[in-house]
Parts: C-alpha cells; structure tokens; sequence
C-alpha cells in the first residue's frame, strides 16, 4: 500500500465502499479485528486476496496509538475453495438429475452425497445421512442387504444396477 495513504483510499476489488465503513468503524471504536478480507489487482494484473488481522495499541496511559496487525495472502486457499465450490455445485447438478435414487459413498461405506430422490426415500435432510453409513441410518436387516450389494459392486469390473423395494 502506498504510504500515507489508508487502506480505503487505495483502490480495491472488495470489500465495497459500505465494507470499508464497517472497518473504519471498527479501527475508530479500537477494537480488535480479525480475517478482513482485501481484494485488490497485483502487479501482475491479476486479482490477490488478503486476509488482514490486527489488535489496537495502547500507550501506558491508554490512549489508543495504532494497530499491529498481520496480512496474509490467501489468493491461493481462495482460489482452491471457488473450484472445489464449483466442484460440488457440478456434482450437485449431475446427481440430482439422475431421476433414481443415487449416492457417493468412500470406501468405509460413509455416505458422501446423495441425490433428491435417495433423501425422499430416507425420509430425512441429506445432512443427517452425509457422513454416516448405512447401518446408522437403515435398519438392520435391510443395512444387511445394502453392504452385501455394496461389496458386489465394488467388486464388479463394470456398472451393476440393484432394485429393491423400500429404502
């Protein structure tokens, strides 16, 4: 940042004009402030994203003197959070447009995604099906059946298609 100058009278990206009042605020109240996200363009021309943090300084008769602070560029871990984001949404789309029930699941059996039709059938939100397996969230019997079909399929060399009734 150009010196003398203050973080908003530096062209940015973001935060928006109403972003910088929140900030000003907090710096003229001196209250600590922690992940304020700058956006601004590089040298390069290209968009970099900082992640600032700063705690007031105070002189020994508590008078307010200044921030110390930490910035860290984050461009990278924000980049890699929008893809994976884009990531998900894409699988979202392909699943849910799948008309049959439909699911991810690793390799310990834990339910990873599922699809509209397969949260109908559970009767439950995905998110009390992500991450569980199946024995937590069908009963026994029918647990049972689902990890035998699981095994045949990840063992099958191609697609194998199982119909049951019920869940």
């Amino acid at each position: 940042r150009p010196i003398g100058k203050c973080p908003w009278e530096v062209p940015s990206l973001a935060p928006d004009e109403a972003g910088w009042w929140v900030h000003r605020a907090t710096l003229d109240a001196g209250l600590p402030f922690r992940d304020f996200e700058v956006s601004r363009l590089g040298s390069d021309g290209t968009e970099r994203i900082y992640s600032i943090s700063g705690d007031p300084l105070f002189d020994e008769s508590g008078v307010m003197r200044g921030y110390r602070g930490v910035g860290t560029d984050i461009t990278k871990r924000r980049r890699a959070e929008n893809a994976l984001h884009a990531s998900e949404q894409s699988l979202r789309a392909l699943l849910d447009g799948i008309p049959d029930r439909a699911w991810l699941k690793d390799a310990q059996g834990r339910y990873l995604a599922i699809n509209r039709s397969e949260e109908e059938a559970h009767g439950v939100p995905a998110a009390r099906i992500i991450g569980r397996t199946v024995a937590e969230v069908m009963p026994a019997r029918e647990a049972q059946g689902v990890n035998e079909e699981d095994r045949a399929a990840m063992a099958a060399p191609g697609h194998l298609r199982f119909e049951r009734g019920g869940i």
